[in-house]
């Protein structure tokens, strides 16, 4: 007895990880490569529970059944609203040897029999119809036989003769109609019946799978959130102050400030680099084309003065008075040595050349380059000491782990192989099993059918105007049949009936029994939970070898219902307390406090030279290097020559026209026109290209005047935070590292703490098996058996007035073999049921 409500208590606490009731879970779960959320991407994926594979397989017409096996219930619970005797089952529970139970029984068996009164009486009722059939269908035949009871073969036909007809075959289709409905009805709880043991074997197979799954799965969870999750906690730790974390954490943080402030230094010094370089070229362009203007300017001089030679020559060959030659007019008016000296701006550009600042910019950055490892290299032998003390925390992972180790060791494997093996030796007969319920139905599905058949027949050979002595082969077929059927009813109608008996009685007692038990959780409450008659709590001891801990079915179930975790579910804090066990912060607060004493030095970098200092003021100081433009641009503007040289000779030509050297004087005309459009041209494109550069030179040098303001401002703002405001950034970087170690083990016990209370071992899983179990014990079985008695019973009910009217009808259908005595007028002309009136 003890042995055997251990075991139930096992399967039960096992299976029962759900609610009450047959509404499944939803699960959300999906295959455990499901990618984890953004925010948990830190981790180490989490493994989901899998989809439960534990699913019940229903036939297309079981939908259609849902109302028919409604009424069977809801008979049952209207016939006995009684709650199980709990106390005698609690009694008997309590009992450890069979005479103790015994004694038990012998006290308390009148409130077993109280409880089954209703389905004894009625059961009862049924067996007694059974008998009362056998008699009735013995005695009927007898008085038949006798020509008794309508047996003699001759009508009267009165004047309600036809609606007499009529209402009998009226009556005799609507319960013919309701008994084939009845067959059908238990043909399909008998189909649904004896599949339910092929689901009984799909759900134990299918729920063995699932609860190993979730298992495994379970102890992967654990193993991820103590174990590898841990690890990765503790090199984040680690990291913070390896040589790689305080790189990245302080060296290059470090570097970033410094970095922040030496690039606009660096950066103006490459722009300055930049500008000094163009002005440079700038100047080079404007030296040689003062040089080129110097040149072209001699060889204009010398060709005017050979020309003006060449005038006055002609004009004294000439000897005309009235030719006005006007050589003094022409000469070279533009003198190029009025330009200002450029050599102060050439020297300030030389100078901040020979400073090299682009060398300078890459000293500065090389400088800067080197700080993460310098920062790595002074604060090493702090952090070896640190790392010494953070090895002492792995003892916090493996007392973590100890406590959820007996999920591992729950089997239920042996009971479901036992169940297994007996139903696959139950399944050798399935094939008698079919054969029995086909024939079973079938008869059933006989009696309306020859009914029907007889009526069919007897209407299909009517002939108008017949007399009943003279009705066709066809009508009285149909009459025969009709009685052929209600003899079958007389000699089966025990076996259905005892049947009936049976299926009522169990299908009753499963349930109210044991599903109403279950389904209302009553059986959890008031036995399984019950604390007085295990003396403790059973499920606490089966699982946490412990029966002091509150933990019982009904809980279990209300957990499951919502899902819950394993941690929640099974009342693990009495093993272990999460927050106490993985409470890494006060673990680390030494560790945070030698971080803390970590001393970042300040970087010796040098931005300026003192020569470099001093050059660029003097470039910025020295108003030699301005150049005014305004006196550059008036000396550009002065004409080449004084007269305009293409006007000149053409002037000449006109008037020495018709005297003695106009061909010489036109020679001299084309030497003109020709410098005009040639040398003089050249020299005053040189001149607005000179103009141009001049002013670029100009817009050049004041940019690299504010250059070298910047230059020198930022590297007085950057030498400043070098050398009083680092140290405190040095600072709060140290507290940062701390900081964010104590945020990294607050974030892992948080997340910790998170997942052990809602994610993991969450037993909607489990929940799938129990509700599949009870759905194929308290549906498909439970409905099976209330199917078939319903069914029979309703045919049963049938077959009553299928024989009255079925008798009465014959007589309408079968030939007589005389006249009645007493049909004295005969009225022809009547369709319909084959009858005379």
């Amino acid at each position: 007895m003890e042995n055997t409500s251990i075991y139930v208590l096992l399967t039960l606490s096992l299976l029962a990880s759900g609610s009450f009731g047959q509404t499944s879970v939803t699960s959300n779960t999906t295959n455990t490569t499901m990618e984890p959320s953004s925010s948990d991407s830190k981790w180490e994926k989490f493994p989901n529970q899998l989809q439960s594979e534990t699913q019940t397989i229903t036939t297309p017409l079981e939908p259609g059944m849902t109302f028919f096996y409604d009424i069977a219930r809801g008979f049952i619970n209207t016939i006995h609203t009684q709650e199980l005797p709990y106390g005698v089952v609690r009694e008997l529970v309590k009992s450890r040897t069979d005479q103790q139970a015994q004694i038990v029984w012998d006290e308390n068996y009148e409130k077993i029999i109280h409880y089954e009164l209703v389905f004894a009486i009625l059961g009862g009722i049924g067996i007694a119809a059974a008998f009362f059939f056998v008699i009735v269908g013995l005695v009927f035949c007898a008085l038949r036989c006798c020509g008794r009871c309508g047996g003699e073969m001759m009508l009267a036909r009165g004047s309600k003769y036809r609606c007499k007809g009529i209402c009998y075959s009226v009556f005799l289709i609507i319960f013919s109609l309701i008994a084939i409905g009845g067959s059908i009805t238990c043909f399909l709880s008998s189909a649904q019946l004896v599949e339910t043991i092929e689901k009984v074997n799909i759900t134990l197979r299918s729920g063995l799978k699932d609860f190993t799954n979730y298992q495994d799965i379970t102890t992967k969870q654990y193993n991820v959130l103590l174990d590898d999750d841990f690890n990765i906690t503790m090199n984040n730790i680690k990291y913070q102050i390896s040589d790689d974390g305080i790189k990245l954490t302080a060296g290059i943080p470090v570097q970033m400030m410094i970095k922040n402030r030496t690039d606009p230094v660096v950066q103006i010094l490459t722009k300055l680099s930049t500008d000094n370089i163009a002005a440079n070229m700038t100047l080079r362009q404007v030296n040689n084309q003062i040089d080129q203007l110097k040149t072209n300017m001699s060889q204009l001089n010398v060709t005017i003065t050979e020309i003006k030679a060449n005038l006055t020559r002609l004009e004294a060959a000439c000897a005309c008075p009235s030719v006005k030659f006007n050589i003094s007019s022409l000469f070279v008016l533009f003198d190029v040595s009025k330009i200002p000296d450029l050599q102060p701006v050439s020297d300030m550009i030389k100078n901040i050349s020979d400073g090299e600042p682009l060398k300078v910019s890459a000293q500065i950055n090389d400088s800067v380059a080197i700080i993460p490892d310098q920062v790595v290299n002074e604060t090493k032998s702090a952090r070896d000491e640190i790392f010494k003390k953070l090895s002492s925390l792995d003892s916090v992972r493996k007392s973590a782990l100890s406590y959820v180790a007996f999920i591992k060791n729950i089997s239920i494997k042996s009971y479901v192989t036992q169940a297994l093996n007996a139903l696959q030796q139950e399944k050798e007969y399935d094939v008698y099993v079919v054969a029995g319920y086909m024939v079973y139905s079938g008869i059933l599905m006989l009696f309306p059918g020859l009914i029907i058949l007889g009526m069919f027949f007897g209407i299909l050979g009517h002939k108008p105007n017949t007399e009943p002595t003279d009705r066709s082969f066809m009508s009285n077929i149909g009459g025969i049949l009709l009685m052929a059927s209600v003899g079958l009813i007389f000699i089966f109608a025990f076996l259905y009936l005892f049947i009936n008996a049976s299926f009522f009685v169990l299908g009753g007692n499963l349930q109210r029994a044991a599903c109403y038990s279950i389904e209302n959780g009553s059986i959890y409450r008031e036995v399984i939970d019950n604390k007085t008659v295990w003396n403790g709590y059973p499920i606490a001891e089966v699982i946490l070898q412990n029966k002091s801990i509150p933990l019982t079915a009904t809980r279990i179930l209300d957990e499951c219902k919502k899902d819950s975790s394993l941690y929640v579910t099974f009342l693990l804090a009495y093993r272990f307390n999460i927050t106490k066990e993985l409470d890494l912060q006060k673990l680390l607060s030494n560790i945070t406090a030698e971080v803390e004493k970590i001393n970042i030095p300040r970087p010796n970098i040098t931005l300026l030279s003192s020569q470099d200092n001093e050059t660029l003021h003097d470039s910025l100081n020295n108003n030699s290097t301005s150049i005014n433009r305004t006196e550059i641009d008036n000396i550009l503007s002065t004409r080449v020559t004084s007269i305009d040289l293409t006007e000149y000779a053409n002037r000449l030509e006109a008037e020495t026209e018709n005297t003695s050297v106009a061909k010489d004087v036109a020679e001299i005309a084309r030497q003109l026109r020709n410098l005009n459009s040639g040398k003089v041209t050249d020299i005053n494109q040189l001149k607005d290209s000179l103009n141009a550069n001049i002013n670029n030179l100009a817009d050049n040098i004041v940019t690299i005047k504010d250059d070298v303001r910047t230059v020198l401002n930022r590297a007085n703002v950057a030498d400043h935070y070098i050398k009083n405001d680092f140290q405190m950034d040095a600072k709060n970087l140290v507290r940062n590292i701390s900081a964010q170690i104590v945020k990294i083990a607050k974030e892992y016990v948080d997340y910790v703490k998170n997942k052990i209370m809602n994610d993991a071992g969450k037993c909607g899983s489990l929940r799938n098996i129990y509700d599949k179990s009870v759905q194929v014990a308290c549906n498909f079985l439970q409905d099976g058996l209330n199917g078939i008695w319903c069914a029979v019973g309703l045919c049963t009910i049938c077959f009553i007035p299928n024989i009255v009217f079925g008798v009465k009808l014959a007589k309408y259908y079968r030939r007589m073999k005389k006249d009645h005595p007493f049909d004295i007028k005969k009225v022809s002309g009547s369709k319909g049921l084959g009858v005379t009136v």
